[in-house]
């Protein structure tokens, strides 16, 4: 059995009701992205990372060190992170963190500011280093967090790890 109801209304609330059909809500997009946040090896060399450092190169680039999943405790890794400024102009604070889930709880092993606050406007791309502390004796599954807060919106992008 079929049911059909109709309801009688005005043409301007059905203007109303079929606009908002018509066009679904979006999400507004952020000011800014985190666009990678990687951990390698440091370099005794001094020469990564390092931004736009290819000579003759037509486009701009980054040079981190092989980026690496798997991060073994006791050790110090060179954590990279890259933002874009797709909107905002203003101050900018980089951060990031290593988390790790046990369970339902999840647990902050590593939380370092790269820099507090730094001015940045559309177009600009950033890439920000600091070596991390020793690597703590937590073996397991993990997450590399990067952050990037862009005046009071925070952006996120983060990658799996493994500790051992």
């Amino acid at each position: 059995m079929r049911v059909v109801r109709h309801l009688a209304c005005t043409p301007a609330a059905l203007a109303v009701c079929l606009a908002a059909l018509a066009a679904p809500a979006r999400a507004a997009a952020p000011p800014g992205y985190v666009t990678a946040i990687v951990a390698g090896q440091p370099d005794p060399n001094g020469k990564v990372p390092s931004y736009d450092s290819v000579p003759g190169a037509g486009v701009d680039s980054m040079a981190v060190a092989a980026t690496q999943a798997v991060l073994t405790h006791g050790l110090v890794y060179c954590i990279s992170i890259a933002l874009q400024d797709a909107t905002y102009t203003g101050d900018v604070a980089v951060e990031y963190t290593i988390t790790q889930k046990v369970g339902s709880k999840t647990t902050t092993l590593v939380k370092q500011v790269i820099n507090k606050k730094f001015s940045s406007s559309p177009g600009n791309y950033w890439l920000w280093a600091i070596y991390s502390p020793a690597i703590p004796n937590k073996p397991g599954a993990a997450s590399l967090n990067g952050y990037a807060k862009f005046g009071s919106t925070t952006v996120k992008l983060s990658a799996p790890i493994l500790i051992q």
